[in-house]
């Protein structure tokens, strides 16, 4: 790394920590306290462990769909890639993620068009996993409507599995769409 990137890279941190105090600070830092007392802290290394095994699991995920379209890159690169795409999450619908591609170009000479796509599926996985996990949460609702939604949303989810599995029901089901 370039000096001259080092001392920016530095500079930023430096200045996102003066900027969290100082927004800590101009919050109510007494309701920030009284929370931070009140968390149950037992329940941290769980925490934390859980996201760690999320993380190793997408990475072997990434790197399996990597192998799948025929890409040939060690792990240590593809983690990498992995890691650096992972920082830009907060980018607007995610879309910075897609210099993963871009990287996986760079080290390996594939086409962005091979490996954009991965991103893209990871993206629908994200949100058909986030649509199940509030279908199963509205289920423990007491409300009987929220109930019915969560219920219907599963048995959506169950049939399009159906349709996708079953290859003449999924041709038929894009030629009508």
């Amino acid at each position: 790394m370039s000096q001259d990137l080092r001392r920016k890279l530095i500079l930023s941190l430096v200045g996102a920590l003066i900027l969290y105090i100082i927004l800590a600070l101009w919050s109510d830092w007494q309701e920030v306290q009284s929370a931070l007392r009140s968390f149950p802290w037992q329940w941290l290394p769980l925490i934390v462990g859980l996201a760690l095994i999320n993380y190793v699991v997408r990475i072997f995920r990434w790197h399996w769909w990597l192998e799948l379209v025929g890409v040939t890159i060690s792990r240590w690169d593809s983690t990498r890639i992995f890691g650096v795409g992972s920082l830009m999450v907060m980018t607007p619908g995610k879309v910075g993620e897609l210099l993963k591609a871009y990287m996986v170009k760079n080290v390996t000479g594939t086409p962005m068009s091979v490996t954009a796509p991965i991103i893209v599926t990871e993206r629908i996985i994200d949100g058909i996993a986030m649509l199940i996990l509030a279908s199963i949460g509205l289920i423990a609702f007491p409300e009987p409507r929220a109930q019915l939604v969560a219920v219907a949303l599963l048995a959506a989810f169950a049939a399009g599995i159906v349709v996708i599995q079953i290859r003449p029901l999924a041709l038929r089901a894009l030629a009508f769409a």
